[in-house]
C-alpha cells in the first residue's frame, strides 16, 4: 500500500514539474543576424539620416516581423545614407546581437517648404485633379494624388493637402481658392411673348419652322443651338402647322447637359396663318 502511495506520489510531482517547465521555458531570443531580409530597398523619414523608427518599420515590412523601436538602438558612428549597423539593446527578451543594414535613404521634404503659395485662385471644382492642378500651376510643383490626400473644407474656399506615407513628402497645407462660376445660361422659358411668334411661309413642315425658331433665338441672345445638343423636340407631339381656323405650335426643351441652355426648360412658339398677300405686305391671321 505505500509502495503504491508512494509512486502515485512521485508520478504527480514529475508530471507537476514537467508542465512547469514547459510553461516558464522561454521562447529563444531572435539574433538580428539572422534577419532573413537585412538589404532593405529605399527607406523614407524626416531628417538628413533615418532613425531606429524608419529602420524598425522597413524590418518589419519585409521580415514580417514586430520589433519594437525601443527595443534596439543604431550605431550612430556608423550610419549613412546607405548603411545601419543595428544592435539589440541588453533589456530586449526578444532579440540578441546585431546587424548591418544596406538601404537607400530619401529625406522626405516638409510640404510647407515645397508649396509656398497657398492662395490658389480660380479652380473649376473641389475634385483631387482640379485642386491639385491648381497647387502645381501656382507653385511650379507636379504633386499627383499618390503624393498627396486633398480634403476639401465644408465652406468651399479652400482645403487641406495631407501628405500619403508611402510618398517623398511629409506634413500637411491648407490652401484657398473660389470656386469658377458656371457659365451663364439661358431660360427658354423667359422668352418675350412677342419674339414666340414665328412668322414664315414655310410652315407646313417642322423642319422648316425648327430653322426659324433657331433663327430667331439667335437673333434674342445671340447664340446658335444644336438640336439633340441644347434642346429637343417630337415631331409628333411638338408641332402643328397652322391653319385657317387655328394658329400653329412648336415646343422645343433643353436638354439636362446643354452648355448655353438652362437644363428641362421650354417655349411654346406660335406660328401665325398667312392669309392675305397684299402687293409687298404680307398679312398674318393671328387667333
Amino acid at each position: 500500500m505505500l509502495k503504491k502511495l508512494l509512486s502515485s506520489f512521485f508520478i504527480l510531482l514529475l508530471t507537476t514539474f514537467s508542465t512547469s517547465f514547459v510553461i516558464a521555458c522561454p521562447v529563444p531570443a531572435l539574433n538580428l543576424n539572422d534577419l532573413e531580409f537585412k538589404d532593405l530597398g529605399v527607406v523614407k523619414g524626416v531628417g538628413s539620416l533615418p532613425n531606429e523608427e524608419y529602420l524598425v518599420e522597413k524590418i518589419n515590412e519585409m521580415n514580417n516581423l514586430n520589433i519594437k523601436a525601443n527595443e534596439i538602438y543604431i550605431d550612430k558612428t556608423q550610419l549613412t545614407i546607405s548603411y545601419a549597423k543595428i544592435i539589440a539593446k541588453w533589456n530586449s527578451l526578444k532579440f540578441i546581437g546585431e546587424a548591418s543594414l544596406n538601404f537607400t535613404y530619401v529625406e522626405k521634404t516638409v510640404l510647407s517648404k515645397v508649396i509656398k503659395k497657398k492662395t490658389l485662385g480660380e479652380v473649376e471644382n473641389v475634385s483631387e485633379d482640379s485642386i491639385l492642378k491648381a497647387v502645381n500651376k501656382v507653385n511650379s510643383t507636379n504633386f499627383t494624388i499618390e503624393d498627396v490626400s486633398v480634403i476639401p473644407k465644408k465652406n468651399n474656399t479652400g482645403a487641406t493637402l495631407i501628405s500619403k506615407k508611402q510618398s517623398n513628402y511629409v506634413g500637411d497645407v491648407d490652401v484657398s481658392y473660389y470656386i469658377k462660376p458656371e457659365k451663364e445660361k439661358w431660360d427658354l422659358s423667359t422668352i418675350r411673348a412677342e419674339d414666340k411668334i414665328l412668322r414664315t411661309e414655310k410652315n407646313t413642315y417642322v423642319e422648316d419652322v425648327n430653322i426659324v425658331a433657331i433663327e430667331k433665338i439667335k437673333e434674342i441672345w445671340g447664340i446658335t443651338i444644336e438640336k439633340n445638343k441644347d434642346y429637343t423636340y417630337d415631331p409628333d407631339k411638338n408641332f402643328k402647322a397652322p391653319s385657317k381656323i387655328a394658329d400653329g405650335k412648336f415646343e422645343i426643351t433643353s436638354t439636362s447637359n446643354s452648355e448655353l441652355l438652362k437644363a428641362n426648360r421650354s417655349v411654346t412658339f406660335i406660328i401665325p396663318y398667312k392669309y392675305k398677300q397684299e402687293g409687298e405686305n404680307t398679312l398674318w391671321k393671328k387667333y
